[in-house]
């Protein structure tokens, strides 16, 4: 503990450097006190950081691999500060300042004792190492080692061509997202087949993340299994993570039967449906679960549909003739000077005798 004498009228000789003073602290005057008080205790002047030469992720001082983007040098050492020193004045703040490739000053702006009128700076030095090595993530893409795998499928049929690619496209901007913190989102491989897509990772983390954030953007059905597949060198079981997604059996434009109507999927969103009742002209919004599944019954796909276009209006009774074998069909449409023009571009579907009009507006309408 430091004792103080503050002599308000008068002065006192400094036994350590004989000039006189109004304030002895510790038993000397404040000049003499800062010479020998640091403002800190430097617990070690040289930081050893353990970096990545792949990726640029780094141990961080708690003793785990992290990434943050880019490796800054600088913005690490700021991290590992708290590690080196132990504050024994009164700090009003420090600064870090690079002299070169691998040397820097620390900058420490405060006081040794309370008591003291004025703050000052005092500068420390401090020597960077860089060890250079490869993190664990990187380890495992370099070896191939696989830990999870996302099966995207779909329900009673296979992917079409768009889906795939906005299924791909979103996996890649959700991967760009979390490369800046963890270098394994990165797959390993992409298998496509008549089946689906497979996406292979060296990290069951970020298959997990991938199908977290999918899942906000589409729905579908999630299955995870696991099996062991040895020990590592820790004798620690080894196991490998498989999560299967399973789309809807529809997709939009198809026609399904549910609950006993007839519909044409105009859109669906991340929870939707949007459809339009072939025999009541209505629109409407379903919303999706699992049941569906089961229960909505793929009665046309998007790509059996006939082209068409709209010959006739006269009331109800509208006439459309088929661009596929130009054959004319007259059909009674509820609404129908609601959702069809004379010239327009239609779809036709035929069911048993029944011919269904839709209104070519709803195939190029955008998803949500």
């Amino acid at each position: 503990m430091s004792r103080s004498l503050n002599l308000r009228n008068g002065k006192i000789t400094c036994p350590s450097c004989g000039k006189p003073t109004s304030l002895l602290l510790d038993g000397v005057c404040p000049r003499c006190y800062v010479k020998e008080h640091r403002l800190i205790e430097i617990r070690k002047s040289k930081i050893e950081i353990t970096v990545c030469r792949n990726c640029g992720a780094y141990v961080n001082w708690k003793g785990k691999w992290v990434r943050r983007g880019e490796f800054d040098v600088e913005n690490v050492v700021k991290e590992f500060l708290k590690t080196i020193y132990r504050p024994v004045g009164v700090i009003k703040r420090t600064e870090l300042e690079r002299i070169d490739e691998n040397k820097f000053k620390l900058k420490v702006y405060g006081k040794a004792h309370p008591m003291l009128e004025e703050y000052y700076w005092e500068e420390y030095p401090l020597e960077v190492v860089l060890n250079l090595t490869l993190c664990p993530n990187c380890l495992n893409l370099l070896s191939k080692h696989e830990e999870a795998r996302i099966q995207i499928r779909a329900f009673n049929r296979e992917l079409g061509g768009a889906e795939r690619s906005g299924i791909l496209k979103s996996v890649e901007e959700i991967l760009v997202n979390i490369y800046d913190r963890d270098s394994a989102a990165q797959p390993l491989k992409v298998e496509e087949s008549e089946n689906g897509i497979d996406i292979v990772f060296t990290s069951k983390r970020v298959a997990r993340d991938v199908v977290s954030k999918l899942s906000s953007q589409y729905f579908f059905d999630v299955l995870e299994t696991s099996k062991d597949i040895g020990k590592d060198d820790s004798g620690r079981v080894k196991r490998r993570t498989t999560y299967r997604i399973l789309l809807p059996p529809f997709r939009e434009h198809d026609i399904v039967k549910f609950r006993d109507k007839v519909y044409f999927i105009t859109r669906i969103s991340k929870n939707r449906v949007f459809v339009f009742d072939l025999e009541t002209y209505s629109r409407s919004a379903l919303t999706l679960s699992k049941n569906m599944y089961k229960d909505a019954n793929v009665i046309a796909r998007a790509s059996e549909l006939e082209d068409g276009i709209v010959v006739s209006i006269d009331g109800s009774y509208v006439q459309v003739m088929s661009l596929a074998n130009y054959e004319v069909y007259e059909v009674f449409v509820k609404a129908s000077e609601k959702y069809l023009e004379y010239g327009e571009k239609i779809k036709i579907f035929k069911r048993d005798d029944r011919v269904f009009i839709i209104p070519y507006s709803f195939i190029t309408e955008k998803s949500i």
